[in-house]
């Protein structure tokens, strides 16, 4: 690995990290919703766009890989891509 992929590998952890902290406080995610309102449009959507392929991977769990943890995700995944596809959208937000 690189130098520059560990440090990518590093960043996206402490990333998800993060992400997991604001998840797992109530509060915190009306001012994660807040901060993000106020960033860049582009910027805005790269992250609707990555949230995007987080629900397309958790659409394509099987039963062995959910239970009542995820399970609620897992179902509202599914119908967001199949109401997607059904749009004959892409999950996959151009950057601009």
């Amino acid at each position: 690995m690189t130098e520059w992929e560990q440090k990518e590998k590093d960043e996206v952890q402490a990333a998800v990290r993060a992400l997991s902290d604001i998840a797992n406080h109530s509060h915190s995610r009306v001012l994660f919703v807040e901060y993000m309102a106020q960033e860049h449009r582009t910027l805005q959507q790269s992250m609707t766009g990555l949230m995007l392929f987080w629900m397309q991977h958790l659409s394509t769990l099987n039963e062995n890989q959910c239970d009542l943890r995820n399970e609620a995700a897992v179902k509202i995944s599914k119908i967001c891509m199949k109401a997607i596809d059904d749009a004959g959208l892409i999950p996959h937000l151009p950057f601009i």
